[in-house]
């Protein structure tokens, strides 16, 4: 590049690609690589294990220069691609690849062997208006795998790890779990009985007894109405969910989802006993009725016992949606 000064994205999105370039490679090698560009080289006598040679790796690029981290783009991703990469666009939505049901994007990382499963969270997801992302689903097979994968970790809003065994051995998700630390956006990690190790231990979220697509979808939902950013949206979709259930379980498990949540507020009551009324898979005494009914009963309420004279309740803006 003629011009060695970087901005902040750039930086970013430069730090981003050679992370995930280098550790394609062996990791001496990365280091022969960092200390000939005078960087901060890698501590393998201790042993390390993957999390904290990615760190090292990561503090050094960090502290270089622009002009070293030009060149050592230039180096490690090839001619003509540092170019590619230092003027990638933000205007870049994804929207292909997310749609546009979601208030909130979640890269879904997950074990290859697991794409069923993990769709059926996706499809989960999407019932409650989350948008995710599933490498071996959303991916249009005539696009380059790598680069799609990328530019869901550009767009994603968080990422949330699905820990089946052998999960924290995977490469792919180690390096998409970095990814996502290196653009500092909310990782959870949900899983049953795989002990998280390195970084992501920080992030793990309790785990569940048995790990099924619903459990594993509610444990996220669930965790995002913990985020400000995004609670009274996913609250939204919690109601939303319950009202338009078309089965008898699925009303269940919605009213299950909205109990989890805790304290809510009063709109957000008027709007779960509006569901109750309105739909015939919960009114007047089906499986979900006395999941409804515990939930105001905790807020000093009462099933109602008439049909609904006006429109649904609007639910307020952010903020307003649940108490924490």
């Amino acid at each position: 590049m003629a011009d060695s000064t970087l901005s902040a994205p750039q930086r970013a999105e430069s730090i981003i690609r050679l992370l995930s370039s280098l550790f394609d490679r062996e990791w001496t090698d990365i280091d022969i690589i960092l200390t000939s560009f005078q960087l901060q080289g890698l501590n393998l006598e201790d042993y390390p294990d993957y999390a904290t040679v990615y760190a090292q790796c990561r503090a050094s690029l960090q502290a270089a220069d622009s002009l070293t981290l030009s060149r050592l783009a230039t180096y490690v991703l090839g001619s003509g691609i540092t170019t590619q990469v230092l003027d990638t666009k933000p205007s870049d939505t994804a929207d292909d690849l997310w749609g546009s049901v979601g208030v909130v994007r979640v890269f879904l990382s997950h074990l290859a062997s697991q794409r069923e499963f993990v769709g059926r969270v996706s499809s989960d997801l999407h019932n409650i208006r989350i948008s995710s992302f599933v490498a071996h689903n959303s991916i249009d097979v005539s696009r380059a795998w790598q680069d799609e994968i990328e530019r869901a970790l550009r767009t994603a809003d968080v990422l949330a790890g699905i820990a089946h065994p052998g999960f924290y051995d995977s490469f792919w998700t180690q390096q998409e779990i970095g990814w996502a630390l290196g653009r500092e956006i909310p990782v959870v990690i949900i899983g049953s009985d795989e002990s998280p190790r390195g970084f992501p231990a920080r992030y793990q979220a309790p785990m569940l007894r048995e790990l099924t697509p619903w459990r594993a979808a509610s444990a996220i939902a669930l965790w995002l109405t913990r985020q400000d950013r995004w609670a009274s949206a996913v609250v939204d979709g919690l109601v939303h969910d319950l009202q338009h259930a078309t089965s008898f379980g699925d009303a269940r498990e919605a009213a299950e989802r909205l109990n989890e949540v805790g304290k809510l507020t009063e709109t957000v009551l008027d709007a779960i006993e509006h569901a109750y009324l309105s739909n015939d898979q919960l009114y007047p005494n089906h499986v979900g009725a006395a999941v409804v009914s515990g939930i105001l009963k905790s807020h000093g309420r009462e099933l109602p016992k008439d049909k609904p004279s006006r429109g649904t309740p609007r639910l307020r803006s952010r903020g307003q949606l649940f108490e924490h």
